[in-house]
């Protein structure tokens, strides 16, 4: 593997940089930051007879608005969490936060893709489903993420 490898995310880093700064007052109102996990997916969450045991897979864990949590991800979410956050749905200002937040996320996965080398037969990660560009799914989540940033200039 070469030292460096180049992720292309589409949009240069001075663009991304400046559609964040157009939408920097959505995150005036976040006043009180919780510890978030940042990777709860199903097999970081060890449960026992129906009880929550342990938690693993700490590395991206950070102190951070509760809508950053992944379970609040455009692929993760559903009524239940929300209800679990005494919410029906999610205001304007919320939605474009969890917006950034996904563009957080995907970009971590995209480097951490470039340089991350599983040989893990049977394992199933979340590198196999998101988005490095070496797949299928990878491609349409980097689209996805284009077309999004697009819809935010109009």
């Amino acid at each position: 593997m070469k030292l460096r490898e180049e992720v292309n995310i589409l949009i240069s880093p001075q663009e991304l940089f400046d559609k964040l700064k157009k939408d920097k007052m959505y995150f005036d109102e976040v006043r009180e930051p919780r510890m978030i996990h940042f990777d709860s997916w199903d097999g970081n969450v060890f449960v026992d007879q129906g009880q929550v045991v342990g938690l693993i897979d700490w590395e991206r864990a950070l102190w951070a608005e509760g809508l950053m949590e992944d379970r609040f991800r455009f692929h993760n979410i559903n009524p239940s969490i929300l209800k679990g956050y005494g919410k029906k749905k999610l205001t304007q200002s919320e939605s474009i936060r969890c917006n950034w937040y996904d563009v957080y996320l995907y970009l971590i996965m995209m480097i951490e893709g470039a340089y991350t080398v599983l040989n893990l037969p049977g394992v199933d990660h979340a590198f196999d489903m998101v988005l490095s560009e070496r797949t299928i799914a990878g491609k349409k989540s980097i689209r996805e993420i284009r077309k999004w940033i697009e819809t935010m200039e109009k």
